[in-house]
């Protein structure tokens, strides 16, 4: 992918294309994710983190784990602690992600 190759000019034009005709692809959200947090822009990260993670239900470990930390970035100790629960209810057999991230928290 262009990620991996670090084209994320390339990455981002094709991930706002694909969001122009679907914003609800839950896959160019957390795309965006990645290509603002190598950006360093943790607030748009979050945001495209959040999307994802909204749009997956809540289901996935990885994009919450991500949400969790863009916020943390941003001093936003209460959304974490929010996403860490959720993340908590329905991933109780990561115990190991509850250690690395509610501690950060």
């Amino acid at each position: 992918s262009y990620i991996q190759r670090e084209k994320f000019d390339l990455a981002q034009e094709l991930c706002k294309r694909c969001l122009d005709y679907n914003k609800a692809c839950f896959r160019a959200w957390e795309m965006m994710g990645e290509i603002m947090e190598h950006d360093s822009m943790p607030k748009k990260a979050a945001e495209c983190y959040k999307n994802a993670w909204e749009l997956q239900k809540m289901t996935s470990p990885t994009v919450g784990s991500k949400l969790v930390l863009n916020y943390m970035k941003r001093q936003h100790h209460i959304e974490a602690i929010d996403v860490c629960a959720t993340m908590f209810e329905q991933f109780p057999e990561y115990p190991e992600m509850k250690e690395e991230l509610f501690k950060k928290c």
